[in-house]
């Protein structure tokens, strides 16, 4: 069966209209772990096309700031990823590093 002979779903209508910040949520962790439109589509039982509209703006930002609360313990620092301030008035999730201080070190372990 191809993709034009396929039975449009009801839902279709109202999508992304009818998303809760569950879905939403649950859709950028399918586009963080990989999935493609086609899955994200027929796991929210809508079409491609109206999962394609809903994922051109999301998806750029959603995998741009997919470090954020990231932490990485290097041997002389440790690198934390954060929202930082650009000079245009927008901002970004950067890498900004701290020195390998233990008593640091041990609080932000035990945060993550």
């Amino acid at each position: 069966m191809s993709a034009s002979s396929k039975a449009v779903p009801e839902r279709t209508s109202t999508f992304p209209a009818n998303l809760t910040p569950s879905d939403v949520d649950r859709i950028r962790r399918m586009v963080l772990a990989g999935n493609s439109t086609a899955e994200i589509a027929a796991a929210f039982d809508t079409t491609e096309r109206r999962a394609t509209v809903f994922l051109e703006v999301r998806r750029p930002r959603w995998l741009r700031n997919r470090n954020e609360g990231r932490i990485e313990f290097l041997a002389a620092k440790t690198v934390i990823y954060r929202w930082r301030s650009r000079k245009d008035g927008g901002a970004d999730v950067r890498p900004f590093s701290v020195a390998a201080i233990s008593m640091h070190r041990a609080a932000l372990e035990k945060r993550t």
